[in-house]
């Protein structure tokens, strides 16, 4: 049996590198191949369509969901979790809002399994149910959704006693809720889809931590089992908003953030830029190191930011000699410019040189501007504020030479008009 699996698992990424390279025929077979006589092979297919996650297997597997099958209900079900789609959850809340109790249950079960928080409130109000089968699935569910704000409802059934079973002289849902719990306090609180955890992020101004996983896949498990479970890891990547990403199912989320390899972990800014990466599987302390450098660079923005503030407050009150030695802080801890407030600090240091009529800083400062910065949003006014300093420190021919680059460059700028007032000035 386990070396028949091994063989279906290897199908299923040869068919996952098929649907991914575009070959669509393969996932028609598959759903023909539903009718199979062969319970086991009609199992194994349902899970194959629910990794390779095609939009056309939702239909047909939405219809399993009422096949007279016990065991081909609870497979498509959660195959339709694991695909995960706006579609596919929209079938499972149909499901979930079933008047049969069992079809309601295998949804609300698979519900939990898409990670969508949007199904939480659903969930919850589902902890009210007659049934205490419905009632079950609903805690095991919002166990797997893991989002922390469960906790409380989850707690009210530590000491449930509606339902004993006469079997095992226990009781399941108070069970199931303490395990559930149990399960969130030491896992981290994923967020899905990636476009909620974007906006999270830039409202609550935290990192991402995008993790791209594939089910069924050995190093993912380890992954998911081991590194991801640590408490540090864990307490760690509650300074992120962290996201679940399905590499293979999503598949143009992959190729956006250049993901080749499951496991995968990116740390991305609040406002979506990449600071760090780690592919393949990960140790604890390897991504410890990761994550702990990941916070470092954005406090290092944040304070760069800061000072950035400072400055120009400092500037629109015209204390320029209070502004100088900020801007040189924000040069001298930014010089790869991670924060994208190099070339201003730069630009806003060399002005003020020019107003403390330190022309040769000024000059170092707005040439070293202009060649390392060729392209920068104001290199008409950095040539104007160039040609001034070369100007007023006696150099006229430099002086000359750099207005009228700015006419050569800079043709529609509106700075060239000054230019050329004062170009027509020192021809005279």
């Amino acid at each position: 049996m386990k070396k028949i699996r091994k063989i279906f698992y290897l199908l299923i990424f040869n068919l996952i590198l098929i649907q991914a390279t575009g070959a669509a025929d393969q996932v028609g077979s598959l759903i023909e191949k539903l009718g199979d006589s062969n319970t086991f092979t009609r199992e194994e297919i349902v899970t194959l369509l629910g990794e390779i996650a095609d939009e056309r297997a939702i239909e047909p597997l939405t219809k399993l969901m009422h096949n007279e099958d016990k065991v081909m209900r609870f497979s498509a079900a959660k195959a339709l979790g694991i695909i995960g789609t706006e579609r596919a959850v929209k079938e499972l809340l149909k499901s979930a809002h079933s008047s049969n109790p069992e079809q309601k249950q295998i949804a609300i079960i698979a519900l939990g399994m898409t990670g969508y928080d949007r199904n939480f409130d659903f969930l919850v109000s589902n902890l009210k149910d007659d049934n205490w089968q419905t009632r079950w699935a609903t805690v095991i569910s919002l166990g797997m959704l893991g989002q922390k704000r469960a906790i409380p409802y989850l707690k009210e059934f530590f000491n449930d006693s509606h339902f004993l079973s006469s079997t095992t002289q226990r009781y399941p849902i108070r069970e199931t809720a303490r395990a559930a719990v149990k399960s969130i306090l030491s896992s981290i609180n994923w967020h899905k889809p990636l476009s909620k955890g974007l906006k999270i992020a830039r409202v609550q101004k935290k990192p991402l931590l995008v993790y791209f996983h594939i089910y069924q896949n050995e190093w993912c498990e380890k992954m998911e089992d081991w590194t991801l479970k640590d408490e540090t890891i864990v307490s760690l990547a509650e300074n992120f908003v962290c996201v679940k990403v399905n590499a293979y199912n999503k598949l143009s989320i992959s190729n956006r953030y250049d993901v080749t390899l499951a496991p995968s972990i990116i740390v991305l800014g609040p406002e979506g830029n990449e600071i760090s990466r780690a592919s393949g599987y990960v140790t604890v302390k390897s991504l410890e190191d990761n994550l702990k450098y990941s916070l470092e660079q954005l406090q290092k923005k944040d304070q760069l930011k800061s000072w950035w503030n400072s400055a120009n407050t400092l500037m629109d009150r015209s204390k320029i000699d209070e502004a100088i030695p900020i801007l040189q802080k924000i040069i001298a801890n930014d010089s790869a410019d991670k924060s994208g407030l190099l070339a201003n600090a730069k630009f806003t240091l060399a002005y003020c040189y020019g107003k403390r009529r330190k022309y040769r800083q000024s000059i170092k400062e707005f040439t070293e501007l202009f060649t390392d910065y060729p392209d920068y949003e104001k290199g008409d006014k950095v040539l104007y504020c160039l040609g001034l300093s070369y100007l007023k420190s006696g150099k006229y021919q430099k002086g000359i030479d750099a207005l009228e680059t700015i006419q050569i460059k800079y043709p529609d700028s509106k700075i060239v008009l000054n230019a050329e007032y004062l170009l027509k000035k020192l021809r005279r």
